[in-house]
């Protein structure tokens, strides 16, 4: 197993877990070298949704996971090769978080990273810490798909209170309405603010939100929008404050 701390990445931690996801993944071919094969079998295909995904019976394996992110961290494949074998590493992070989470470390391209990102979704509570880290990042894309993820965690609502004073809409947008989701009450206050945001939908996603906390205290809040200036706002204003 490769732990991972996610406060110490380097360049040193860049080399080191190359180096032991090598050996990891060397000692897999002397032990199960069917599985091994299997894995090399695999096929990269499209699927109807437009994108490449692998595809075969070596992804069951217990090799499937080490020998793809060794590929992905160290092949030279087309931009959408490496997004298929993100894809399959990303889905079995709930298995393999450390493993995952330390490609995500090392990953430069930001379309990899936001799909190595959305397999947390999928992890426990160790994935907040690097959720949190991606609320900084300087890509918006990356920004979004961590607010989006940090709505199927339920420690997850402090988080997403901070990324509501995020300069892209989309991503106040995103934190809105993960907050209501999760029933996140502390966040009402907070989600008020933003009955005033200059982006109709961050002021949508804000109104949907109250309502979910406690519509009959929402009402009031947000009975002067049913004026505002966007048709979505107006009507979602007058359900919530009849």
């Amino acid at each position: 197993m490769i732990h991972l701390l996610i406060s110490l990445l380097s360049p040193v931690f860049a080399g080191s877990f190359e180096s032991d996801l090598d050996a990891q993944v060397q000692a897999l071919r002397g032990a199960s070298p069917q599985d091994v094969e299997l894995v090399d079998q695999l096929q990269v295909m499209p699927t109807r949704a437009g994108f490449l995904r692998l595809m075969g019976p070596g992804l069951e394996t217990e090799a499937a996971s080490p020998m793809l992110a060794l590929r992905l961290i160290q092949g030279q494949e087309p931009s959408e090769v490496r997004q298929a074998l993100a894809r399959s590493l990303a889905g079995d992070c709930a298995e393999h978080f450390e493993l995952v989470a330390g490609v995500y470390a090392v990953e430069a391209d930001p379309e990899v990273r936001g799909i190595l990102l959305s397999g947390m979704s999928r992890a426990d509570e160790r994935a907040l810490p690097l959720l949190e880290q991606a609320l900084s990042d300087h890509s918006p894309e990356l920004r979004l798909e961590a607010a989006r993820v940090l709505g199927y965690h339920s420690q997850g609502g402090d988080l997403l209170v901070g990324a509501l004073a995020d300069p892209d809409e989309h991503v106040r947008a995103m934190a809105a309405r993960k907050l209501g989701y999760l029933g996140h009450a502390p966040a009402f206050d907070a989600l008020g603010g933003l009955l005033s945001d200059d982006s109709a939908l961050v002021r949508l996603q804000a109104v949907n939100a109250l309502e979910r906390l406690d519509a009959d205290r929402a009402g009031p809040l947000v009975s002067p929008l049913v004026q505002d200036g966007d048709l979505g706002v107006r009507r979602a204003a007058e359900r919530v404050a009849r």
